[in-house]
């Protein structure tokens, strides 16, 4: 089974959720959202506001089990986030859009059915994707904001004339209004065959999705799917995922897109040297500029150790893969990376050592990756050992914003952390502001956080509250007093 990203959290009802290339849409890729102005230190120049409750969820949220998984900002306190929560049975997709600052209400997507999920987010003009369930099975989405209200849902064409039960939209991303690229995968409702698929919107009108051109080829196995999709101007993005080969180990793959055309897949040379079993995955790419990104993932070598990766494109080239440099830890995983500029980038996951996790971070500058560092100040926060980074967003090279959770003294409890790096040096983790007082249940994390400029940020992810209810939080990071 082809697994996507393997992470850990501290445990509850919101945490650890994999996205599986199975029959099923086995839960949403933990992402997120942004929030209010307020009180409490940042190391970026920014100040980070206490972490609230989004505002009308709780009251959609009748199964008390909601969480944002997708957020992106187009300028400082103007983004969107989307999600999912549940009425008992099903779940329901949801978006809120923040303007000047204020997160409006959540609201649920209009036209996407009964039982549906949010998995990407993107603005420019903003857009969003996923899955809603048809018949017994699951199809792909896409809804788009115009003039700043939500449109209807609409099923992504062609895909379910290229499905047989099961699509999925698991990436999004739209460098200008009305021209996005996503990516995700489609197959069988029992899960046993899965292909990778690419589809674009072009001047406000998508396109019938394809099978990612390659992968045919290469995903001997049936178990291949796009994971991440980063675009830079429209028609001209990459992304990467995995597929499995003949011996249905996994393989990591990129693919491009250049004036509107999906060139074919490619595998990353020297990403699965070695590997056995479900080996090798590209979980997340950044392109800061046309022909010219960055894709981050694992690979598992001959001896079973899980090791984080990474591969550039220059020019519309890409390279061999790259092992970022470690220290001894049994199991590496990168769960993002962003590029402020080309060779300048920041990722961020977690190392095992000894049984307990540790959330890490590694710079590349100037085309060199340094090694998988220790969060500072994250390890004296991590009395529970079990602590990473979920998000990095870098608006500009070695001005970056990561979020995750560490754990608490009590077993599999969790609390969200942030930190800041400003012109290439990090400062030290703090606790998010106010996330403790929401947290009472003691099962929290941020899951994305997206930053517009340095010091400008938005995150979201959840929290547990007494009764033991799963929210949506968001908090927010300014310059502004």
């Amino acid at each position: 089974m082809l697994t996507r990203c393997v992470r850990v959290t501290g445990g509850g009802a919101g945490a650890a959720r994999r996205f599986l290339v199975t029959g099923m849409l086995a839960a949403a890729v933990v992402l997120a959202a942004g929030g209010l102005a307020g009180a409490s230190v940042g190391a970026s120049g920014g100040t980070w506001g206490p972490a609230r409750e989004l505002p009308g969820l709780a009251a959609l949220n009748l199964g008390d089990n909601a969480q944002i998984t997708a957020v992106s900002c187009a300028a400082p306190g103007d983004c969107s986030a989307g999600g999912d929560y549940d009425i008992g049975r099903a779940s329901q997709a949801f978006v809120a859009s923040q303007v000047h600052g204020r997160w409006q209400p959540a609201l649920r997507v209009p036209g996407s059915g009964g039982n549906a999920q949010i998995t990407s987010v993107s603005c420019g003009a903003c857009s969003a994707g996923g899955a809603y369930q048809k018949g017994h099975g699951m199809q792909a989405f896409v809804v788009s904001q115009v003039h700043g209200r939500w449109q209807h849902a609409q099923e992504v064409p062609g895909s379910a004339a290229l499905s047989q039960g099961l699509a999925v939209v698991s990436s999004l991303s739209c460098p200008s209004a009305d021209n996005c690229s996503a990516g995700g995968y489609f197959g069988n409702i029992s899960g046993s065959v899965a292909q990778a698929f690419v589809v674009s919107e072009v001047h406000g009108r998508w396109q019938r999705a394809l099978e990612v051109p390659g992968t045919a080829r290469l995903n001997a196995g049936k178990n291949a799917g796009i994971y991440s999709v980063s675009c830079t101007s429209a028609g001209n993005c990459s992304g990467g995922g995995a597929y499995t080969d003949s011996a249905d180990n996994a393989q990591a793959f990129v693919v491009s897109q250049v004036h509107e055309t999906w060139k074919a897949a490619l595998e990353v040379r020297g990403a699965t040297s070695g590997n056995r079993g479900d080996g090798g995955e590209v979980d997340s790419v950044s392109c800061p500029s046309a022909g010219d990104c960055t894709a981050a993932g694992v690979s598992v070598n001959g001896a079973g150790r899980q090791l984080a990766f990474a591969v550039g494109e220059n020019g519309g080239k890409w390279g061999t893969a790259a092992q970022i440099p470690r220290s001894a830890h049994i199991e590496d995983s990168i769960s993002s990376v962003s590029c402020g500029s080309p060779g300048n980038c920041s990722a961020g996951g977690f190392v095992r050592v000894r049984g307990r996790t540790q959330a890490v971070i590694a710079d590349e500058k100037n085309g060199a990756w340094g090694s998988l560092q220790v969060v500072p100040g994250s390890g004296a926060l991590n009395v529970g050992g079990s602590a990473q980074v979920t998000s990095v967003s870098c608006p500009s090279a070695g001005n970056c914003t990561a979020a995750g959770s560490f754990g608490l003294r009590a077993p599999e409890t969790s609390e969200a952390f942030v930190v800041s790096e400003i012109h290439g040096t990090w400062g030290s983790a703090i606790e998010l502001p106010g996330s403790a007082a929401l947290n009472a249940g003691r099962y929290g994390e941020i899951d994305s956080v997206s930053c517009a400029s340095a010091g400008n940020c938005s995150a979201g992810g959840y929290y547990t509250g007494k009764s033991g209810a799963v929210q949506g939080l968001v908090a927010r990071q300014s310059t502004r007093g």
